[in-house]
């Protein structure tokens, strides 16, 4: 009897291992997949100095969100560092019940042609 139930115990840890591995696997997965949208979206900053709809269109084909981190007072010029912010969330499966947000943050030269 003791066996069975230490097998009955042993199996909801290795459920809630696959889980969390899951969600690990998971979470790798968003956080590429927005760093990719980063590296594009940068580069379309870049050239037309500001998030115009274009960047606000590809990032949100993938259901991401962009944020322009400069401040209220910021007047770009060439050669200017643009900082902006890429966000996703993402409901896991092995941690607590609330969604999480993963950000990837990054700034890009305005004017840069490379």
């Amino acid at each position: 009897m003791s066996s069975n139930l230490s097998f009955l115990l042993s199996l909801i840890f290795v459920i809630t291992m696959m889980a969390y591995a899951g969600d690990l696997c998971q979470i790798q997965t968003i956080y590429s997949q927005i760093d990719t949208i980063a590296i594009s979206a940068g580069k379309l900053i870049s050239r037309n100095w500001t998030i115009n709809d274009a960047v606000i269109e590809l990032v949100e084909e993938d259901g991401a969100h962009i944020i322009d981190l400069n401040g209220k007072s910021y007047h770009p010029a060439e050669g200017d560092a643009f900082r902006f912010q890429i966000w996703k969330e993402y409901k896991p499966l092995a941690f607590n019940g609330e969604s999480k947000t993963l950000r990837v943050n990054r700034s890009v030269i305005l004017g840069y042609k490379g």
